[in-house]
């Protein structure tokens, strides 16, 4: 019986010294100053703009005297909500604010956003860039057709001085086309046109006479090369 035990505990010691053996070792990052930047969500709790229930510039306050040391900018993902309470607060503690719109299906909210956005670019000098819909395409809340008006959009504004088109979350800048659309009916969905106008799409890309970059933030599938092909690229 000892015997058996032995040869048990030999095998285990065995196998634990090759698994160590085997490992990739990962040293710890030494970080010696403050990141370039931080996600930040000032909800706290349960707490939901839509339910009336909004972060309070106190809260919003004691969350960023927590955070300035560690950060020299912090990201936000909408530009409403109690949010927008975000970038005058964070330039009172040194703080650049890289600024979220929320782009989802509620066109009126996609709208109230936008125009909240640009306002407080206008106001706070501490806000060095905007993202818009960074989701929007990775919940497939936006077509093609959607992405050619709000390239028009941009053309149009005075406001716009440049365009940054990227991907969503951290799977892949893009797969081309609505691949579960693709899956499920064999195309893409209808369009204003009624065809799959992604040359179209393309064509304004190339022509809008205003700096668009391709923030390529993973892999790009199929017509995605093409897209990110269509502009410079800035690797993420």
């Amino acid at each position: 019986m000892r015997s058996v035990a032995a040869v048990v505990a030999l095998v285990i010691c065995v196998h634990a010294g090759l698994w160590a053996l085997l490992q990739r070792q990962h040293a710890v990052a030494n970080i010696d100053a403050p990141l370039a930047s931080i996600s930040y969500s000032p909800y706290a709790r349960s707490q939901h703009p839509d339910y009336g229930d909004r972060p309070t510039p106190e809260q919003i306050r004691a969350d960023l005297k927590i955070l300035s040391p560690y950060t020299q900018a912090i990201r936000t993902y909408s530009a409403t909500g109690g949010v927008e309470l975000v970038p005058p607060i964070a330039a009172q503690l040194g703080l650049k604010v890289t600024l979220g719109i929320w782009i989802d299906k509620n066109e009126a909210r996609n709208e109230r956003e936008i125009q909240s956005a640009i306002a407080l670019a206008r106001r706070y000098s501490n806000i060095n860039a905007i993202v818009v819909g960074n989701e929007s395409t990775l919940r497939a809340d936006k077509t093609v057709d959607e992405l050619i008006h709000a390239f028009k959009a941009a053309w149009a504004s005075r406001d716009v001085a440049a365009v940054v088109l990227t991907g969503a979350g951290d799977k892949a800048f893009c797969a081309g086309g609505d691949v579960k659309e693709r899956a499920e009916t064999g195309g893409y969905g209808e369009t204003e046109w009624g065809t799959f106008e992604i040359e179209r799409l393309h064509r304004i890309i190339r022509d809008i006479p205003k700096p668009v970059i391709a923030a390529v933030n993973g892999v790009a599938y199929t017509g995605a090369f093409r897209r990110g092909q269509s502009q410079p690229s800035a690797p993420m």
